[in-house]
């Protein structure tokens, strides 16, 4: 169960990462936009664990994971529903998204 909850914190940012790709016209690197989900999300979940905020604590995936609840109590926290939701939300306006993109071929 704790191995599973890692390919879907993994998913979370990678389908997430496509669909960012697919709103921006051009993207000269990559980088700049992974480095803002990945520490914006860091960021946002450390000042919700030192404000007490359970609303911040929705919105990213670092809390939907716990692993001491997973392994004492062998369930997962409801919270993770909202990720397994992103993904399927970020996947399903991925594929609208590149059905609609005008792709030039070489050909």
């Amino acid at each position: 169960m704790l191995l599973g909850s890692i390919v879907v914190f993994q998913l979370v940012f990678l389908t997430l990462g496509v669909l960012i790709s697919l709103l921006v016209r051009r993207v000269r690197s990559v980088t700049p936009f992974s480095m803002a989900l990945a520490f914006g999300m860091y960021i946002l979940n450390a000042f919700g664990g030192m404000l007490g905020e359970d609303k911040l604590e929705i919105i990213t995936p670092f809390r939907h994971f716990d692993p001491n609840n997973i392994i004492n109590n062998r369930i997962y926290d409801p919270l993770a529903l909202i990720s397994v939701a992103a993904i399927l939300v970020s996947v399903v306006g991925s594929y609208w998204l590149y059905a609609r993109r005008d792709i030039h071929s070489v050909v």
